[in-house]
């Protein structure tokens, strides 16, 4: 992570053309949409193999795109259980309900990576805030983390988990608190560690956490996580 304040030679727009699929410039980061059509062709994939290469991209992105794990779960869907071998030939069926549901997910990922923010850089001499939002039903929880730069309130970065089958379980306050220790000690661990946070989630309980005795053993563990 650089700070743009302490660099004093800036291109107008730079990037490792043959490797990097982002490019970095002193507004920001944003994504490379040359870069992006050439990798994924802005075709919808055919078999196992077209849309695992093309989920490789869409999770390089994945912090440009909020709440990708929803958004990728359908396409996540069609390659599970699935081990194509190097010559396989196995394809989805056109007519399919399965190729009909990651046919509209790949649609919604070429969108939002065409209209991808410009994503700020980390200023470490002001706070960030932080936003969680978690759902059983939805399965998965998602966090945005931002800054207000000059006036302006900048996203950072997004970020985003599915849930496993007993997490879809927990109840609204649990849900919210594995949310929030996955996003401060993990997700966004590297921008806040040593900085100071304004942290924001869905449930109120959750501010009673640190000082409450009523933990089950995974509640433990997170605390522990967010004090260290």
């Amino acid at each position: 992570m650089c700070n743009p304040h302490s660099t004093r030679s800036v291109k107008s727009a730079t990037g490792d053309r043959g490797r990097k699929l982002h490019v970095v410039s002193e507004k920001g980061i944003f994504t490379d949409l040359d870069k992006v059509a050439a990798g994924i062709g802005w075709s919808v994939p055919a078999s196992v193999r077209e849309m695992q290469g093309v989920l490789g991209i869409f999770v390089f992105y994945q912090r440009f795109i909020h709440d990708f794990a929803r958004i990728a779960l359908p396409l996540h869907a069609l390659t599970q259980g699935t081990k194509p071998k190097k010559n396989s030939k196995k394809k989805f069926t056109q007519g399919s309900c399965v190729f009909h549901w990651g046919d509209q997910a790949f649609k919604t990922h070429v969108e939002h990576l065409t209209s991808a923010p410009v994503l700020a850089f980390a200023d470490f001499r002001i706070p960030f805030e932080l936003y969680t939002d978690a759902s059983g039903d939805l399965g998965r929880f998602s966090t945005v983390l931002h800054q207000v730069q000059e006036g302006q309130e900048r996203v950072v970065a997004y970020a985003s988990q599915c849930l496993t089958k007993p997490e879809r379980n927990y109840p609204a306050h649990k849900l919210e608190f594995l949310a929030l220790q996955c996003a401060v000690a993990e997700k966004s661990h590297g921008y806040l560690f040593g900085h100071r946070f304004v942290a924001y989630t869905g449930n109120n309980p959750l501010t009673y956490m640190l000082s409450s005795a009523k933990l089950d053993d995974s509640g433990f563990r997170w605390v522990a996580k967010l004090r260290f």
